[in-house]
């Protein structure tokens, strides 16, 4: 549970700071520009992020994420011990260089894909609004929900696109494209491996009962 939610919290630190200054660059202009209340809302990065860096001291880190009973407790302790391994996992960049820019390209990937589906229908949109629009249609869905927020993330998507100034219908379109390219049909060869990773997780089983 603690490293789920560490790799989560590590997503959405590279997003929040990703969106964070896609907005400075919109609302002072140096890529396309948007007014205050669509770049302003990310300013809340700024206290979570004290916040969180507040909570993850060595010196407190350890007494708050101590296991304790009760579920919102419990959760709590998690959420600490994920947000820890993130502080860690950015404070030594040496040792841990591969997993924090892996997460970082995935993402510059995936929304270089959005990009490419919105170019397909002729859809122009700045660079930094494509940024925040792909975090914020990000941030208010769940990847995790069944079927992989199949709906969900393309509602949210489109409409933080609307927001952005593109047309509805180019940015249904767009985001139909993407989500097929990014999601759906890597489905195909997802389903033709799943009687490799069934034999993989049974082997797994079998070295962990005998060691």
């Amino acid at each position: 549970m603690r490293r789920v939610l560490g790799l989560g919290f590590l997503e959405y630190t590279v997003l929040s700071v990703s969106a964070l200054v896609a907005s400075v660059l919109l609302f002072f202009g140096l890529d396309g520009h948007e007014r205050p209340s669509i770049t302003l809302p990310a300013l809340l990065v700024v206290p979570v992020l004290v916040v969180a860096f507040w909570l993850t001291s060595p010196e407190r880190a350890g007494r708050l994420s101590r296991p304790r009973r009760g579920r919102l407790r419990a959760l709590f302790a998690d959420s600490v011990a994920g947000a820890a391994t993130v502080r860690e996992l950015l404070r030594k960049p040496g040792e841990h260089f591969l997993g924090v820019l892996g997460t970082a390209v995935y993402y510059a990937g995936d929304i270089l894909c959005l990009w490419a589906g919105l170019r397909l229908v002729n859809a122009h949109i700045p660079a930094a609004a494509l940024v925040l629009a792909y975090t914020a249609g990000y941030l208010l869905t769940r990847r995790a929900l069944p079927a992989g927020g199949a709906g969900f993330v393309e509602a949210a998507l489109t409409f933080a696109l609307l927001g952005m100034g593109v047309g509805f219908a180019h940015a249904l379109l767009g985001v139909v494209v993407y989500r097929m390219f990014n999601f759906w049909l890597p489905i195909i060869p997802a389903l033709a491996l799943m009687p490799t990773i069934r034999d993989l997780r049974q082997r797994f089983q079998r070295a962990e009962q005998t060691t």
